[in-house]
Parts: structure tokens; C-alpha cells; sequence
């Protein structure tokens, strides 16, 4: 068995070494990218040793703050608000892939059910223009949107319904949501509509013969053959859960609902940036479990994929 994985490690390594020798154009290309990938991407990782230390800029990174071991990471455990971001990342994320992966789904769906190219045009650009919309801007539409005393709060007052406000601890996460799905709904399409279209015509048409209406042809041709994008869609938003969105929550937050709103995202930033007593030690040690725990969910959603039959992220 050994005698054979050497084979193959020997095989795949000669077939390496002949695509560099017939294709070296191309990987020269590719130098100035690895290049800028390392140098922005790698080399700062060295900067996590700051976890395991007391830093003070004065002290400089290396040599003069304090080692500490693993206290920052205990800290940071035994934290409230750190737990409470923690918990409200976790909750919004998985608030974002019930809603905004079905709502891209179904929007790609409709998409494909146009009845012209004309109007698929024109639906898609206009669902695709707020994803270049800044959050800053979307965040201040929001805010007047739903005014406490104008907007849409003074047509639900006229109808004598609750009303929909932004310093609502309850209410805030579900109004991210909202924004997240009508900001990147059309984005977020982009990958299905684009599976859609590569389906074979001929199993439509087939179908179609055959007396299958609409809704046959998406449940029993389009869902099963655009699975794996899916899948794979799937997979890489829950190695993402952590990252819910930093430009959104940040300038949506106010002091009324950070118990609800509050991500570990704009606790770094607080611990960091945010008051007098900059702790860049605990800011760091924060990251870092972050990314720790994106690898593990990436791993796990990995894991799952391949148990069910599909080839995800890693092939």
C-alpha cells in the first residue's frame, strides 16, 4: 500500500513538473500575486504572537512585552460581553443562511422563469445595484426608514400596529437580516442563476413533453442538478458564520441594543480602538479564536458535504 502512495506522489509530482515546464509563462504570471499575497496575507500573521503577550507599543512586539501564555484567551473566556458577542455572532449568522440563502435561491429561480431576456435584464440590475451601495449609506436610509415618528413607523402607528425601530433590542437583529437580504440578495444569486443557465435545455424540453409544469421541472430537474452549488455555497457561509459583517453592524449598532446586536467583530474594535485602555493583546487573542473557530466550522461543514455525497470546498 505505502509502495503504491509513493507511486502516486511520484507520478502527481512528474505531471507537475511537466505543466511548469510547458505552461512557465503562466506561473511566472503568478509570481507577483503570490508575492503580494505573502507579504500582506502571511507575513502579518506574525504579528498573533501579540495573543500570547502583555503588548505595549513602547515595549515593541518581540523582546520587550511580556510573555503570558494562554491568560488573554482565559480572560476573554471568563468575559461577559465577550461571551455575549459571541453568542449574537453566532445567532445573526445562522438568522442570515435561513433566510438569505433560500431568498438567493428563489430569486435565481425566478430569474430563470422570466418570460424574456429583456426583463431578466432589467430585474437582475436592479436587484444587483445595491450591492454596490455603501453600508454607511444603506445604514442612514435605515435609520430614517424607520424614524420612531416618521417613515414606515407613522403608517403602522395610523394602522395601529407595533412599530419597527432600530433601538429595539428585539427587533434589531431581524432588521439586519432584512438589510443583509436586500442589499445581497442579488450578489448572492449570482452562482445559481449562472448553474441554472448550464443545465441542459433538452431536460426542459423533455419535461415540458412530458406534462410537467413548472413547479415538476424546478423540484425534479433544477434543485437536484445546481445541488452541489448549493452545497457549496452552503459550506463556505458556515465557515463564514464568524464573520457576519463588520461594516453593517457597525455603523447600524446603537447603545440600546448592543445586548443583542453586539458581534465579536465591534468587541475587537471596541477592546482596540473603542475606549482609553487599548488592549491590543485581548483584541488579538479575540481574532485568533475567531479564526480558529472558522477552520473548525469549515472543516466540520467539509466533513458533512462529503458524508451526503458532494464534493465541496476541498476536492
Amino acid at each position: 500500500m505505502a509502495n503504491v502512495q509513493t507511486l502516486s506522489q511520484k507520478k502527481r509530482a512528474s505531471s507537475l513538473s511537466k505543466d511548469m515546464r510547458r505552461d512557465y509563462q503562466l506561473y511566472l504570471m503568478i509570481i507577483p500575486a503570490a508575492i503580494l499575497i505573502i507579504m500582506f496575507m502571511y507575513v502579518p500573521m506574525t504579528g498573533l504572537v501579540i495573543a500570547f503577550k502583555e503588548y505595549r507599543i513602547g515595549q515593541g512586539m518581540y523582546g520587550g512585552s511580556a510573555w503570558v501564555g494562554f491568560q488573554n484567551f482565559t480572560r476573554l473566556f471568563q468575559d461577559m460581553f465577550f461571551v455575549r458577542a459571541f453568542r449574537n455572532t453566532l445567532i445573526i449568522a445562522f438568522m442570515r443562511i435561513i433566510v438569505c440563502l433560500p431568498g438567493a435561491i428563489i430569486l435565481s429561480l425566478l430569474l430563470f422563469q422570466a418570460y424574456t431576456k429583456y426583463l431578466r435584464g432589467i430585474v437582475q440590475t436592479l436587484v444587483y445595484i445595491p450591492r454596490f451601495i455603501s453600508w454607511v449609506i444603506v445604514a442612514a436610509v435605515t435609520i430614517m426608514f424607520l424614524h420612531p415618528n416618521q417613515g414606515m413607523n407613522s403608517i403602522l402607528g395610523d394602522l395601529g400596529a407595533q412599530s419597527i425601530t432600530m433601538s429595539n433590542p428585539d427587533q434589531f437583529r431581524y432588521i439586519l437580516v432584512a438589510a443583509d437580504l436586500w442589499k445581497d440578495v442579488g450578489f448572492n444569486s449570482v452562482l445559481f442563476t449562472a448553474a441554472i443557465m448550464n443545465i441542459d435545455p433538452t431536460l426542459f424540453e423533455s419535461a415540458e413533453i412530458d406534462g410537467a409544469h413548472r413547479g415538476h421541472i424546478v423540484w425534479y430537474i433544477i434543485l437536484p442538478m445546481i445541488r452541489n452549488t448549493i452545497i457549496v455555497v452552503l459550506v463556505l457561509w458556515v465557515a463564514a458564520i464568524v464573520n457576519v459583517g463588520f461594516d453593517q453592524v457597525f455603523n447600524m449598532i446603537n447603545r440600546a441594543v448592543v445586548s443583542t446586536g453586539e458581534i465579536i467583530d465591534t468587541f475587537i474594535f471596541r477592546i482596540a480602538f473603542g475606549s482609553a485602555s487599548q488592549n491590543f493583546s485581548l483584541a488579538a487573542a479575540a481574532g485568533l479564536i475567531k479564526s480558529v473557530i472558522a477552520i473548525i466550522l469549515l472543516t466540520g461543514a467539509e466533513i458533512f458535504a462529503r458524508s451526503i455525497g458532494e464534493k465541496a470546498v476541498f476536492k
